[in-house]
């Protein structure tokens, strides 16, 4: 008989059958709950979209939050929406010249019960916080999934936030195998000149770093997922840039985050679907518009076949036989 330290679990759903993973088996003894017969076991990834980059020694975006559970249980016969968050737009020029605005924040991603309670989330992974611009007096760096970077000039920083989401509050979820989301960094202010550096984006997987007198932040670094059956960096933030070097660009916390430092050219904006933050941008002889965030990503990871998908998610296998069902824009699926 089975010997428990503490009191005994009691497990509800008791006549659950099938085959469940060892990690589903620890879960569910530590939920006190198994799986019935009206749901599937899934893994999903879920990131939001990144925050635009400032403009003028500005600070990058930030990356969207990011989730990533295993062994979930959904609801069968129940439809799920599912909503990709679109990327932040970078500061416009003008920002550094008079209005300071910030870079756009991203949207949010999530998956969602199609029932009456509108609050009825199973997650969201929060769009990413846009970067600070370079004037005095302007608007901070926003939070968000993963925070904006600050400005070059005025200095200060940004952290992850909670958000608010369709009249309901929910904080970026967390798991054992991960929800991430970082602060973005600090801007730099060199003595009473506009000299410094932009404090780089938060990503998921670590927060963005400060800006310096010769130097802009570098960007928070992404998180690697292998839920397609390949690992790939996601959610990185982008790049500060600064005054001094007006011709060098500081790299994204991905290969496809937008770089700082950057004026009119691609590099600064975000791919789209990693969640990655814009470049901010820097000043040389004009002011230039910060980079665009990416627009996030859903994946869907399960041995279950959907019976019913919208939104024309891609469909492939990770070679070990799950079904991985890839949203870059929005929809919905039920089992």
């Amino acid at each position: 008989m089975a010997k428990y330290i503490g009191s005994s679990p009691s497990i509800t759903n008791s006549g659950a059958s099938g085959v469940f993973s060892l990690n589903q088996i620890v879960e569910q003894i530590n939920e006190s709950v198994w799986p019935s017969a009206d749901a599937v076991s899934a893994d999903y990834l879920v990131i939001g979209g990144g925050g635009g980059g400032g403009s003028d020694n500005a600070g990058g975006g930030g990356a969207g939050g990011l989730v990533w559970d295993k062994d979930k249980s959904l609801n069968k016969n129940t439809l799920i929406n599912i909503q990709v968050g679109s990327g932040g737009t970078g500061a416009p020029s003008s920002a550094g010249s008079s209005s300071g605005a910030r870079g756009s924040s991203g949207d949010n991603s999530f998956l969602q019960y199609d029932t009456a309670d509108s609050a009825d989330f199973i997650t969201v992974g929060f769009g990413g916080g846009g970067g600070a611009s370079g004037q005095s007096g302007g608007m901070p760096a926003g939070p968000g999934g993963s925070g904006g970077g600050g400005q070059g000039e005025n200095g200060g920083t940004s952290e992850a936030a909670i958000l608010t989401q369709n009249g309901a509050i929910a904080t970026q979820p967390t798991s054992i195998y991960g929800g991430f989301g970082n602060d973005g960094g600090y801007g730099y202010r060199l003595g009473g000149t506009n000299q410094g550096g932009g404090g780089g984006g938060g990503g998921a997987g670590n927060s963005g770093g400060w800006g310096e007198a010769a130097s802009a932040g570098r960007a928070g670094g992404g998180f690697n997922c292998d839920i397609t059956g390949t690992s790939i960096p996601y959610a990185g933030g982008g790049g500060g840039a600064n005054e001094n070097n007006k011709t060098t660009w500081f790299y994204g916390g991905t290969n496809t985050a937008g770089q700082g430092g950057r004026s009119s050219n691609s590099e600064k904006h975000a791919e789209a679907n990693f969640g990655d933050g814009g470049g901010g941008a820097s000043y040389a002889s004009s002011f230039y518009a910060g980079g665009n965030g990416g627009s996030g990503i859903v994946i869907i990871r399960t041995l279950a076949t959907a019976s019913a998908t919208t939104g024309s998610p891609t469909v492939d296998s990770d070679g070990l036989g799950y079904n991985v069902y890839s949203y870059t824009g929005s929809g919905s699926i039920t089992f």
